[in-house]
């Protein structure tokens, strides 16, 4: 996601857009160095990748065609909303886990969807 970042902005060139990704990815390397048993560490990357993430899908409204401008916005904001939720205790009855699931699920059907998108607008590449 970092490296991406670069190649992002050189497509697009919508500088708030490839720093969410950035800042996405280096909170995804965070939570690979830091496990959930180092506590607080785990906790601030793993909230830095899921806040980024949500405002990138967002934001990708502005890059995408319909439909995948619509689903964009949905997932982003069904990330963050689960990610308010999660973060004031109230799990749904879903329990940690659960809501675990519910933050990140939205995340990655965004990044296939919006990665499909990018191997069909640019098939060639980004020089």
């Amino acid at each position: 996601m970092v490296i991406s970042a670069y190649y992002l902005q050189r497509a697009f060139t919508i500088k708030a857009f490839s720093l969410f990704i950035l800042l996405a990815g280096l909170g995804a390397i965070g939570v690979g160095l830091f496990p959930e048993t180092t506590g607080i560490s785990h906790l601030v990357a793993a909230f830095i990748t899921f806040i980024f993430m949500g405002l990138a899908a967002l934001m990708s409204y502005r890059i995408v065609r319909s439909p995948l401008n619509y689903v964009s916005i949905i997932l982003g904001v069904l990330t963050l909303v689960t990610m308010l939720l999660f973060t004031t205790g109230n799990n749904l009855g879903l329990g940690v886990g659960g809501m675990e699931r519910m933050i990140v699920y939205p995340m990655l059907v965004w990044g296939l969807a919006f990665a499909g998108y990018l191997l069909n607008r640019f098939p060639e590449g980004v020089s």
